[in-house]
């Protein structure tokens, strides 16, 4: 047994060990990164012990010293990351621990940290790089350095869609994964036994590494893809700026997105939530309220149409014109209704005196990718004008660019009292939006509803990225595409019909050809579609390329090509 003597001695040279590997560290430039994340960041994800350190413009890191000959490096300043200037001297008064260059001193120990951060004395570490709009990097350019210009943000084929250590990433054991999540989460999707790791552009990629073209989008959520570098570059600047506060206070990037979203539909004011079905309950409620302030409490009937799909709440299920989906959950929320799509006498019959709105999807996304007739649209419009009913458009699958407009409403002449969007408004992170007139807008107080992570400012930035790139060239190219898409599909083996509205596909196939076994045929070609009843859809993002239309014909015509 040591002596405490000799115990003191170990120590003082644990720490004398600890302290040059600490400096080692910090005194040369990062190697690590290739992560689209940490790159713009400047620091590994779950990396060393090493503070974050800006990047240059170039891909630099701020404060590194070139490796030479000389035994002696100059060390960033732990609060900064700056080295300290050749002669440089500290200001009349500044303590001895305080950077020349920034003048910030390094966290204290003893709590002193947490008031100078109150002061505005600590550094906001953001991203360096800057991506423009639809930027594509180089062929063996880094995430994080600048990119040039080009229309989908996608990386050339030949990169890696993530460069960085794969440990943890596309070296998942597959059969672990998986029997985890059986394990643990619970058991409402019947899911496909593939492990997606990574994705870029229209591309997926397995915990395998077989690559797959991507039609889902994640269910319409994906409209820039994966990782479009000029969503990355927001989300990644807002996360390391401010991520949440609560709708107690105000905040840039929620406002700036109401603005944004209110030009561009005509209409006055956004409630923000976090998803199509939270949205759908706030559209309900708002239509509710506007008619119980101005007619009373018995006006509060809802109609929907039958083959529709509003969500999983218990509200917005009742909604849902699908008696699949309604079994178990009962008793429901009261005064909701279905009308056949496409009849106007029934719904005519079914709007009395207590009908406070009509809610339709414009394309029936879960009921078989079905488009409304636009005569039946116009009358539907014109009788709830002339009985003050109001009209709630639901565009949680078909807003945000889907059908080749902003709003499905624009190819019917449509001007909704409510529209709710969802899915691709956050080109990936969760977002809804309750988008209403000021006539229902007025009657909406503090108290009238309200959700803690909605306007969430990560998400906004995200909404705005994705609003900053759909500007005409890019819906021009979703309607080009989804011609050729719809072209190439009618021409296929056994396309008996193909539905929809611009990139928002449903394929009818002939008797005897079932749309799960031509997903499932997809999947193992390489192409990811998904469903909807007898059909299949697709949904692919919108940044979509002639090349990737064809690549998706010809995978989908050898799938049925082999379908007897």
């Amino acid at each position: 047994m040591a002596s405490p003597s000799g115990e003191a001695q170990t120590v003082k040279k644990l720490h004398s060990c600890l302290f040059a590997c600490v400096g080692a560290t910090i005194g040369r430039p990062s190697t690590y990164r290739s992560n689209a994340f940490s790159g713009s960041l400047g620091f590994p994800l779950g990396g060393s012990c090493q503070r974050p350190r800006p990047l240059t413009d170039e891909g630099e890191v701020l404060g590194a010293v070139p490796q030479t000959g000389s035994r002696r490096t100059l060390a960033p300043h732990p609060a900064c990351g700056h080295l300290p200037p050749k002669g440089g001297r500290l200001q009349s008064g500044q303590p001895q621990d305080t950077c020349p260059s920034s003048g910030l001193r390094p966290p204290s120990p003893k709590g002193e940290g947490s008031k100078r951060a109150a002061a505005g004395h600590l550094p906001l570490i953001r991203p360096a790089a800057t991506f423009p709009q639809g930027g594509r990097l180089q062929s063996g350019q880094l995430r994080h350095t600048r990119p040039s210009s080009g229309p989908s943000g996608r990386l050339p084929a030949k990169e890696k869609a993530f460069a960085y250590d794969k440990k943890g990433v596309t070296q998942l054991n597959t059969e672990k994964v998986i029997s985890r999540d059986n394990d643990y989460i619970l058991h409402t999707y019947g899911r496909s036994q593939v492990v997606l790791a990574e994705g870029e552009g229209m591309t997926a990629r397995d915990a395998d590494g077989k690559s797959y073209l991507d039609f889902t989008s994640g269910i319409g959520v994906n409209s820039l893809g994966y990782c479009h570098p000029a969503w990355v570059r927001a989300v990644a600047d807002q996360a390391a700026t401010l991520q949440h506060t609560s709708n107690l206070y105000y905040t840039a990037p929620d406002g700036k997105l109401a603005k944004k979203l209110c030009r561009r539909t005509g209409l006055d004011a956004v409630f923000f939530g976090n998803s199509g079905a939270e949205a759908n309950e706030g559209a309900i409620k708002c239509a509710r309220k506007y008619s119980v302030d101005t007619y009373g409490e018995s006006r509060n009937k809802v109609i929907t149409l039958v083959n529709s799909f509003h969500g999983r709440t218990l509200a917005t299920l009742t909604a849902t014109g699908q008696d699949v989906f309604h079994h178990d959950f009962g008793p429901f929320p009261g005064n909701f209704d279905y009308v056949p799509a496409g009849d106007f006498a029934a719904l005519e019959k079914a709007a009395d005196k207590n009908t406070c709105a009509v809610m339709m999807e414009l394309v029936q996304g879960e009921g078989g990718v079905v488009a409304l007739d636009a005569d039946y649209v116009a009358r539907v419009a014109a009788f709830c004008r002339e009985k003050d009913i109001l009209v709630i458009v639901d565009e949680v699958q078909t807003g945000v660019g889907r059908t080749g407009k902003f709003l499905a409403c624009e190819h019917f002449d449509l001007h909704p009292d409510i529209v709710t969007l969802a899915k691709g408004l956050g080109g990936g992170l969760p977002i809804g939006a309750v988008l209403m007139n000021k006539k229902v807008a007025d009657h909406m107080k503090p108290g009238s509803h309200g959700s803690t992570f909605g306007g969430n400012p990560v998400c906004c930035a995200g909404a705005l990225a994705v609003l900053d790139e759909m500007d005409d060239d890019f819906l021009a190219n979703v309607n080009e595409r989804a011609a050729q898409l719809r072209a190439g599909l009618a021409k296929l083996p056994h396309v008996r019909e193909v539905s929809g509205l611009g990139l928002m596909v449903g394929i009818a196939f002939d008797d005897g050809i079932k749309a799960a076994d031509v997903r499932a045929a997809c999947e193992k070609a390489g192409l990811l579609v998904l469903t909807a009843k007898t059909r299949l859809r697709l949904l692919p993002p919108l940044i979509l390329t002639a090349d990737d239309v064809d690549d998706a014909l010809a995978i989908l015509r050898s799938v049925l090509e082999k379908c007897v």
